[in-house]
């Protein structure tokens, strides 16, 4: 590609005239001509309609120089960032971080950048997602960092490394199997762990929580959000366990998280703000759905989704014993009946209707459903659920 005869088609249009564009781009007036002739020749088409010395760009002239003043804004951009990578220029870069994530990422990275381009100047800001994005597009940020999924179609992304997760197990094959399947680090030293991360993920037992807190306690931030999800540790239990004003976060989570399915209730203590929340929330919102709960519904949340996936496990293999006795293969019959559970349960979330509802839609008048139904109330179907669910919700309740 000639990008010379590109800007020289740019030039003829810009004073529709061949002397003038010629005195412009200072090469002589036949030679010009002749660019515009052999380039005419290769595409087949006028690029200009001729009206004496008066040249006037064709529908084909004016779709070509609209792809010309790309190329060449694009061989501009590339000189420029070829410039940047080779020479060690002045200047500045404005640099935003996701809200709360300087403090952990900056230290770490501006050093060696100024090492490598002392002269360049950084302006760095804290801003959430949604208006780090609007400063992009307004080219008011060189680049920002941030959490979202959301890609914007006019912004390229690029995903960073896993180096900020880090995870503590004090059992070597545990560690290993962790660090190779995550491809994160993980250590042996609960204190390294907390000097070193902006949000703590207190996931083991809960015979486990006073020794790890105790060991950590001394030397966590009060900046660091600690995340328990541990049924019978309440807010004011757990704040008599940190030192005064750790930000805490009570979080209740279920089995289907491993699959992006999982059902997540939080809580936070005063401590929080509401950015603080968001951006859990966000984080959370990756194993599945996430609600903000008061305290007092921690209990109910254990038996209502942190244990139900145990409940639906029994049924599921009661359905399925029951189609094998009528001469279902046990392979498919778990196939059934499981994508009938999750089939009714989305039907429950997506369309907003009454599980009540739902059930009478299924059952005909004496149908075989409606039968189904009599022989479960008259087994006691809903009420073992009701207290089992009640007996759930009281053991986390004795727990705290």
């Amino acid at each position: 590609m000639n990008y010379h005869e590109l800007k020289y088609i740019l030039c003829i249009a810009k004073y529709q005239n061949l002397t003038k564009a010629a005195q412009e781009l200072y090469i002589s007036q036949p030679t010009l001509t002749k660019h515009l002739q052999k380039l005419e020749r290769e595409m087949g088409t006028k690029l200009f309609s001729r009206s004496g010395n008066s040249y006037t760009p064709t529908f084909a002239g004016r779709k070509y120089m609209e792809y010309a003043r790309k190329i060449l804004q694009i061989q501009q951009d590339w000189e420029k960032e070829l410039k940047d990578l080779t020479e060690n220029n002045e200047g500045e870069l404005n640099v935003a971080f996701p809200l709360m994530r300087s403090t952990c990422m900056v230290p770490q990275i501006m050093t060696s950048f100024f090492q490598k381009y002392p002269k360049v100047k950084v302006n760095i800001l804290e801003e959430a997602y949604s208006i780090q994005e609007k400063l992009l597009l307004n080219d008011q940020l060189d680049f920002g960092i941030f959490n979202e999924v959301h890609k914007h179609p006019k912004l390229e992304y690029e995903l960073l490394k896993k180096e900020e997760i880090m995870g503590a197990e004090i059992f070597e094959a545990a560690r290993k199997n962790v660090a190779q399947k995550f491809e994160i680090e993980v250590t042996d030293d609960n204190k390294k762990l907390a000097t070193e991360s902006e949000i703590i993920v207190l996931s083991v037992k809960p015979q486990f929580y006073v020794e790890v807190i105790e060991e950590i306690r001394p030397i966590i931030s009060k900046d660091t959000i600690v995340l328990t999800i541990a049924p019978g540790f309440s807010l004011d239990k757990l704040a008599g366990l940190f030192a005064k004003g750790q930000k805490i976060i009570r979080a209740m989570p279920n089995t289907p998280a491993l699959i992006g399915e999982g059902m997540t209730a939080v809580c936070p203590n005063k401590n929080i703000t509401a950015d603080e929340m968001e951006w859990i929330k966000k984080l959370l919102a990756s194993c599945g759905r996430v609600e903000v709960v008061k305290e007092y519904m921690m209990d109910a949340v254990v038996s209502a989704s942190g244990s139900a996936p145990a409940y639906v496990y029994i049924m599921i293999e009661a359905m399925a014993d029951a189609a094998v006795m009528d001469g279902m293969p046990r392979a498919k019959a778990y196939q059934f009946a499981a994508q009938a559970v999750v089939g009714a349960a989305k039907m429950v979330l997506e369309t907003g209707k009454h599980p009540a509802e739902l059930k009478d839609a299924v059952c005909s008048p004496a149908g075989t459903t409606i039968e189904a139904v009599r022989v479960l109330e008259e087994k006691g179907f809903r009420s073992a659920i009701i207290e089992a669910m009640r007996a759930c919700a009281d053991k986390s309740h004795r727990m705290a």
